[in-house]
């Protein structure tokens, strides 16, 4: 092989192995915005939590339990993108580690939403089966009965 032809070749070499790099970086440089899509995902569940609440006084457990699991799911699939992405994407450690508090707190209140919502559900089926104390009615369906005898 001549001396020109091993440089062409040597030269081709570095170009690919140029272009690969870049097109890596580029790639990693793309994921890194990934987590924008997340946290406005995120962002925009809160929201719905937000105008829920501010319309009543007490936010609605069923609503409440729905968004709470969207953004329980949210969090999980963000904390993986930081483990993953953390050391490239340059993301501070406490940032990663208040996001964490933050999501062990919407776990910790999913289950109290989705339990009231499930009490709630429960108290609603009994109160349609006309359960409730049998001398003053459902209660709950607002029928009242008097109770029967001396007065």
């Amino acid at each position: 092989m001549s001396r020109f032809a091993k440089q062409f070749l040597l030269a081709g070499f570095t170009v690919f192995s140029l272009v690969g790099a870049v097109a890596n970086a580029s790639a990693q440089q793309s994921s890194c915005q990934d987590i924008q899509k997340m946290l406005d995902e995120r962002k925009g569940l809160v929201e719905q939590l937000n105008k829920a609440s501010a319309k009543k006084k007490q936010l609605d457990p069923q609503v409440a339990c729905n968004v709470f699991k969207k953004l329980e799911t949210n969090g999980t699939t963000t904390s993986k993108w930081f483990e993953a992405n953390q050391a490239w994407c340059q993301i501070p450690d406490d940032f990663i580690q208040g996001f964490k508090k933050d999501h062990d707190q919407v776990s910790k209140l999913r289950v109290q939403a989705c339990k009231a919502a499930a009490q709630m559900e429960a108290a609603r089926k009994q109160a349609q089966e006309g359960g409730g104390n049998p001398a003053w009615g459902g209660g709950i369906s607002g029928q009242y009965r008097m109770p029967k005898g001396a007065l």
